[in-house]
């Protein structure tokens, strides 16, 4: 699923995906700013099957979100956070 650069994608977008889809191994939400911590972790949660997570600039993802998805989904493999706020 490829929703990048589109400006519309929140929080909210990610927990109905999460809620909806919690079969989604690969996800791209590069360059959608209202995307934070809150949304990651919702989608951590509800997609534990997630494999790809782009999240390239991404700058309201922290450690939080990153945590998260080390929690959440055991078989994640690739994921990019490039300038997101991520210090570990």
């Amino acid at each position: 699923c490829r929703v990048a650069r589109t400006i519309q994608v929140d929080d909210e977008l990610l927990g109905a995906l999460a809620t909806g889809c919690p079969a989604l191994r690969s996800l791209s939400v590069c360059l959608c700013a209202r995307v934070s911590d809150a949304g990651i972790t919702g989608l951590a949660a509800g997609c534990p099957g997630l494999e790809v997570l782009r999240a390239d600039k991404c700058e309201r993802v922290t450690d939080v979100g990153v945590q998260a998805l080390a929690e959440g989904c055991p078989h994640l493999k690739v994921r990019n956070y490039t300038h997101a706020r991520v210090c570990t």
